[in-house]
């Protein structure tokens, strides 16, 4: 794209040295290019922005159920002020989200666009960050603060749009692609779940996963563990609403010092990089893990190493790693792995390392021999299942990227024969899980 700058662009030539001894010469092309760049990011910010507000108070809803309008019409029906209505409208249509319609002067949402904007729970729907991004905005200051000084935000400083923003989010997993990829693609942890098994839940938050897990195989018991009351309170609350409480129950706990029970199955949804001790999370997974029994682990599909993850995708992992994920572990002086913490090869490995489940004994079995792949929009896809079916006493890892090409959610699976001397359970009353559903 074009840029204009405010003054004259630096004069310089491409692959010249500068005989003076000063600075480089600048390349006009690549200046110009990242300028273009920097325009459109902004860009993205402020129609980010828009999305939220849109998002909150019901306007790509409207759109989607009642058609296109103009900025009259969409304030009358949705009950908003009109000069604010035509402006979002034309920042949105200039961003390419609506599109104008000139012989009626109205403003359109392509059904395309309102499956992301306006089908909530549906499989691309994006309202959950756009619900998320303005509460951790109000932490900015302290972000700040934490660069300088280090430390990190504390789940209890976000206000409670964050956690509803958050369940929004997952439910795009949970609702599209736990019961038909995730469970599947382990077929024998799905058949013991059908014939009534005991399973556990690590870092719950809102129950989502529980709940559908306990609608789909009513002859297993479930119970959901958290460690931040802002987060079990919705649980309970969503279980009350659910009316399965017979099957599926949730309690305040810190899985790291403990789990009260064995179980045939385990577990842990996004949870274990956000961890403030993984590795002394998932002995404690181990420990509660019967010895016939399985550890299912899901995780953000990334690259193995950092300077592979490029593109959107992988900006977006970063953004939220610092503005969520890694903070609140090292809030507590933990371990900060950040969202794209535990990519494949860590857990993977047989070193005692962060995270590593075969670390914490879970024994070895790699259950794939296809290469992972790079999806067009720049996320690594994680390989398909293969090898034997007894997954007993194993680790059972499933890689997904939270948005994106459905090419990008393939799972994968591993565990470890290699039992390494487990970490000491913290005692701190902070070294708790933080759940990111």
């Amino acid at each position: 794209m074009n840029v204009n700058f405010p003054g004259p662009m630096p004069r310089s030539r491409k692959g010249v040295e500068n005989v003076d001894g000063g600075p480089p010469p600048l390349d006009e092309a690549k200046l110009e290019a990242f300028m273009g760049k920097v325009v459109e990011d902004l860009s993205g910010t402020m129609t980010t922005f828009f999305c939220s507000i849109g998002d909150r108070i019901g306007l790509f809803r409207d759109l989607a159920e009642r058609g296109a309008a103009t900025g009259a019409e969409l304030a009358e029906r949705t009950q908003i002020n009109e000069r604010y209505a035509d402006e979002w409208l034309r920042g949105l249509t200039a961003a390419g989200y609506l599109e104008y319609q000139a012989d009626s002067g109205r403003y359109a949402l392509p059904p395309e666009h309102a499956m992301a904007l306006a089908q909530e729970g549906g499989p691309a729907f994006v309202g959950g960050p756009y619900e998320m991004l303005p509460g951790m905005a109000r932490t900015f200051d302290g972000f700040i603060q934490a660069f300088r000084q280090g430390g990190g935000i504390p789940q209890q400083a976000y206000d409670s749009t964050i956690w509803e923003g958050m369940q929004r989010f997952t439910d795009t997993w949970f609702e599209n692609h736990l019961l038909q990829e995730w469970i599947p693609a382990v077929p024998e942890v799905e058949a013991k779940l059908r014939e009534g098994i005991l399973v556990a839940d690590v870092g719950c938050g809102s129950g989502r996963a529980v709940l559908k897990l306990a609608e789909a195989f009513p002859k297993s018991r479930f119970v959901g563990y958290d460690a931040f009351d802002g987060q079990l309170s919705r649980a309970l609350a969503n279980a009350k609403a659910a009316g399965i409480g017979d099957r599926a129950r949730f309690e305040l706990l810190d899985v790291s010092q403990g789990l009260p029970e064995q179980y045939d199955l385990v577990t842990t949804f996004d949870v274990i990089h956000d961890a403030i001790d993984p590795l002394g999370l998932i002995n404690a997974i181990r420990r509660g893990t019967k010895d016939d029994g399985s550890y299912v682990m899901l995780e953000i599909n990334c690259a193995d190493r950092h300077e592979d993850n490029i593109g959107p995708l992988a900006a977006m992992f970063y953004g939220f790693s610092v503005f969520y994920c890694m903070t609140t572990s090292l809030a507590h002086g933990g371990k900060g792995l950040g969202t794209c913490g535990m990519p494949e090869a860590k857990v993977r490995s047989s070193a005692p390392r962060p995270g590593s489940p075969v670390s914490a004994g879970f024994r070895s079995r790699t259950r794939s021999t296809s290469s992972t792949r790079r999806s067009r929009r720049g996320a690594t896809a994680g390989p398909a299942i293969r090898g034997p079916r007894d997954t007993s006493g194993a680790c059972i890892y499933v890689r997904s990227s939270c948005a994106g090409s459905s090419r990008s959610r393939s799972p994968s699976r591993f565990a470890s024969n290699r039992a390494w001397p487990s970490s000491s359970a913290r005692t701190d009353p902070a070294s708790r899980t933080s759940p990111t559903h």
